[in-house]
């Protein structure tokens, strides 16, 4: 506990944040003295499972859970589980009857020094938007946050505000819960962006939009149904063309899934870097069907 009281920062490892978890809190769930003492540092830094520990808490919504386990493809079909996550040595779990692709989650989150929403890492090259979305439909959060890899989501606090800006290589994805977990909206922020956190949720901050770039001209999408949408990073690479090529709606399908992006009235567009993931986007309509 010394020791870290010493730090003025903790970097928190990758690697599997259940395991994490377990030298955080004993078997009733109270933590150990020097969880607290991490909670305690002015900074934290987390990659991939890192990351993840950091859910939990509680906000107006409700507890913060963290997830452990899952695929997209695997919460659309199976739903998600508050349960341990299940051994990636067995096709199905010998105590719970689960698949190795189960969404499973913790329902007390982790360390709790990241209580906005829950968090979610490898996020687009893993595609994992629809589990994410399957778990704020589950618990009731209304806020998602997905951060690509090779990129920091950063909040600063202060008694008062919070500064919240993007870092590094891609991009973080914002949802917003929808009314199930067939629906919700679909933000991205690039490297770069800065957000404003209002009563009203998360938005790009007026300097961010003024530094834009001119929109530049590419071919509309063909009129196609886009496959295997929910794999690799497929999701974002569609979503960042129909910002290029201010597209009102795509579809695509995975299996027996059909999901369709709409453009709203709340819907923004903006170019705000030349990379090949810089184009902001805010309010994308998401919405998922099943083939009959």
């Amino acid at each position: 506990v010394a020791k870290i009281e010493s730090a003025t920062g903790i970097m928190l490892n990758g690697g599997d944040q259940s395991l994490t978890r377990k030298v955080l809190f004993d078997d009733t769930g109270k933590p150990y003295p020097w969880t607290d003492a991490i909670r305690s540092r002015p900074l934290l830094v987390g990659t991939s499972a890192g990351t993840a520990i950091q859910s939990g808490g509680s906000n107006q919504f409700g507890s913060v859970a963290m997830i452990t386990n899952g695929t997209s493809l695997a919460a659309l079909r199976d739903g998600a589980h508050a349960v341990s996550a299940p051994s990636e040595r067995c096709e199905d779990d010998c105590n719970q009857g689960l698949s190795a692709d189960t969404l499973t989650y913790q329902t007390n989150g982790g360390l709790g020094s990241f209580s906005a929403g829950i968090v979610d890492t490898h996020f687009s090259e893993r595609n994992r938007t629809v589990r994410l979305a399957t778990l704020l439909a589950k618990t009731g959060q209304q806020y998602g946050f997905g951060v690509d890899e090779t990129t920091a989501l950063v909040f600063i606090k202060s008694q008062q505000s919070t500064i919240v800006t993007v870092l590094g290589k891609h991009g973080v994805v914002h949802l917003n819960k929808g009314k199930d977990k067939y629906s919700f909206d679909y933000s991205f922020w690039p490297a770069g962006a800065i957000i404003d956190v209002t009563p009203q949720g998360y938005q790009l901050n007026q300097r961010t939009i003024d530094s834009a770039l001119p929109a530049i001209k590419i071919p509309p999408l063909p009129m196609q149904r886009f496959n295997n949408i929910l794999t690799d990073a497929k999701l974002r690479s569609l979503t960042q063309a129909m910002c290029l090529a201010n597209e009102q709606s795509a579809v695509g399908q995975q299996d027996e899934f059909i999901v369709t992006l709409n453009a709203s009235k709340n819907t923004q567009y903006q170019r705000i870097s030349p990379s090949s993931y810089g184009c902001a986007i805010e309010r994308l309509s998401v919405n998922i069907t099943t083939i009959q």
